[in-house]
């Protein structure tokens, strides 16, 4: 005869041994998961080392033709030879930064400082959106010490402030502005870049630099991934530096900057 504190037991072993089904289930699921995306992920390294041999080519060409090594050139021959340069230096930094973000993500990055004029590298990102510049009339501006310089990896600053200024000239409307400032305080150095874009509401804020987050109005307005902030801030954390920002609907973001002033 069954009593009651049996009846209990046998439900709970039963409902325990379903519970640890479920979870040796689950784990099945998830070795699957990371496998395939192992897989997915290995084919994209490939993928994009593959493309960058290419692209070095292009280059090695590229020069030739701008130096009159193949033969003599018009000047408009020499501005689009310039242009086309100008594009695959930025698709190359483009898939050298998805290496480097691959790296970030398995905790492999290798860091190399070197000392960099704040400046220049200012100057280099903003070829990046040369177009926006000049399609929506947006006023640039850049203030700051020319002579300020500071011991950081090139490649991950670059890539930071490709994608703060990408961002900024994307989200501002026609005949807006982008304004960049860098400046000494104390032992750190700080850049900001200040636009007046469409803004980040008080919901978006929070999820900003989330992996994959996109707010409403920016899908609408432009087609991303989600990831260069996500990133942006990723390799701001690896050189020892943050990234935060304050923003208002429909009046502009500032991003900020901030690294420390090593010395080499």
């Amino acid at each position: 005869m069954c009593t009651l504190p049996g009846v209990l037991l046998a439900i709970n072993v039963i409902i325990l041994g379903c519970l640890f089904l479920l979870l040796v289930f689950e784990e099945w699921r998830y070795r699957q998961f990371r496998h395939r995306f192992l897989s997915v992920r290995e084919h994209l390294l490939s993928i994009v080392h593959q493309l960058r041999s290419p692209l070095t080519s292009l280059r090695k060409y590229g020069h030739m033709l701008q130096e009159r090594e193949l033969g003599p050139l018009s000047v408009a021959q020499v501005e689009a030879l310039s242009r086309m340069d100008g594009a695959r230096e930025e698709m190359m930094e483009g898939l050298n930064r998805f290496l480097s973000a691959s790296k970030l993500e398995e905790g492999s990055i290798s860091v190399h400082p070197v000392e960099v004029r704040v400046r220049e590298a200012i100057d280099a990102a903003l070829q990046s959106i040369s177009v926006y510049v000049v399609e929506r009339r947006l006023d640039i501006s850049v203030q700051g010490d020319r002579r300020l310089s500071l011991v950081i990896d090139p490649l991950l600053l670059h890539g930071i402030l490709d994608e703060l200024l990408q961002n900024a000239a994307v989200y501002t409307p026609v005949e807006g502005s982008v304004d960049v400032s860098f400046s000494r305080k104390g032992s750190k150095l700080e850049i900001t870049i200040r636009d007046t874009g469409i803004g980040i509401s008080d919901e978006e804020r929070p999820h900003v630099f989330e992996k994959f987050y996109r707010g409403d109005r920016a899908r609408a307005m432009y087609a991303g991934n989600g990831l260069g902030l996500y990133f942006a801030r990723q390799f701001a954390g690896t050189l020892g530096g943050t990234l935060s920002f304050v923003s208002r609907v429909d009046r502009g973001t500032t991003f900020t900057l901030v690294f420390p002033l090593r010395t080499r």
